[in-house]
C-alpha cells in the first residue's frame, strides 16, 4: 500500500470514527434542549419542574439512544451496507435524538392551551378570594399575601387564610367552572397542611 493509499485509508478511519462520536455530544446538548423545552412548555399538566423536566428528558433520549436509533441503523445499514454498524447506529441514534427535541416541541405547543387555561382559572380563583375576605372577613385583608391554595379538581380549589388565632384559617372551596367562580365557606377552619392530613384519600367535592 502507498502512502498516498495509507494516508486516505487513515482519514477514512478517523472520518467513522469523528462520525460514531458525534452522538453523546448531541445527546448532552438535547437533555439540556429537553429539559428546558419540558419547563417552559409541559407535555402534560399545567406545570414541570426543572428536576421532573430533566428526568423526562434524560428518560426520552435515553430511549433515542439506547431502543429507537439501533432500530432505525439497522435499516440504514440495509440502504448503506458500506456503514460500519457502530456509525450507523449513531447516525440514527443522533437523528432520533433530534426528533425527540421537535417531539417535545410539538407536545408543548399543544397542551400550551391547557396551560393557559389552567393559569387563567388559578387566577380567577385568586381574584374570587381576595372579593370574598374583602366583603365578608375585611380584618383578614393583611393575611391574604400568606393565603395558600389546594387544587382539588380541573376547576376546584381549596384556599385558605391564615386566621388571627393560628393555627385556625378561613377556609374557601373555590369552582372556577361558573362565572363569577362560585365560593362556599368551609366550616373546618383547618389550613390545608392539616386538613389533608385528616382527610386522606381522593377529594369527592364539598
Amino acid at each position: 500500500m502507498g502512502a498516498h493509499e495509507l494516508g486516505r485509508a487513515t482519514w477514512t478511519r478517523w472520518r467513522w470514527r469523528l462520525r460514531g462520536a458525534a452522538m453523546w455530544p448531541t445527546f448532552v446538548l438535547c437533555v439540556v434542549l429537553d429539559t428546558v423545552l419540558l419547563h417552559v412548555l409541559p407535555i402534560s399538566g399545567a406545570a414541570t419542574g426543572v428536576s421532573n423536566a430533566f428526568i423526562e428528558a434524560g428518560f426520552f433520549n435515553l430511549v433515542a439512544v439506547a431502543v429507537l436509533g439501533p432500530l432505525l441503523g439497522l435499516g440504514l445499514r440495509r440502504l448503506r451496507p458500506d456503514l460500519p454498524r457502530v456509525v450507523a447506529n449513531n447516525d440514527a441514534g443522533a437523528v432520533m435524538l433530534l426528533l425527540i427535541a421537535v417531539a417535545v416541541l410539538g407536545g408543548g405547543l399543544l397542551n400550551r392551551p391547557a396551560v393557559q387555561a389552567a393559569d387563567g382559572s388559578f387566577r380567577a380563583q385568586g381574584q374570587a378570594l381576595v372579593r370574598y375576605v374583602s366583603g365578608h372577613a375585611p380584618a383578614l385583608r393583611r393575611n391574604l399575601p400568606h393565603a395558600d391554595t389546594v387544587q382539588l379538581a380541573t376547576t376546584l380549589y381549596r384556599t385558605c387564610v391564615p386566621a388571627d388565632d393560628p393555627p385556625t384559617a378561613l377556609c374557601l372551596f373555590i369552582d372556577t367552572a361558573h362565572s363569577p367562580p362560585s365560593v362556599r365557606r368551609d366550616t373546618d377552619t383547618d389550613p390545608n397542611w392539616r386538613y389533608f392530613l385528616g382527610h386522606p384519600g381522593d377529594y369527592a367535592g364539598p
